[in-house]
């Protein structure tokens, strides 16, 4: 990322920050307290399914998701 100055692709070309967004990872048996989102970047929705394509910059994957995001 040194060529982008530290800056995401988006932010180069629109010339400003990413949306934040939220995905809900479903889990088998998940605990009352339990995580149930993970927070990420919003990057563009799907074209044949419908849904979000969003950048989890935990794991560093583009992630396809079918929930609403906040």
């Amino acid at each position: 990322m040194r060529v982008l100055g530290g800056r995401t692709p988006y932010e180069v070309l629109c010339g400003a920050k990413p949306v934040a967004c939220t995905i809900v990872e479903p889990k088998e048996r998940p605990r009352k307290l339990d995580d149930r989102a993970t927070m990420c970047s919003f990057v563009g929705y799907k074209h044949e399914e419908g849904g979000y394509t969003v950048w989890d910059p935990k794991r560093r994957v583009v992630v396809e998701s079918r929930d609403r995001f906040l």
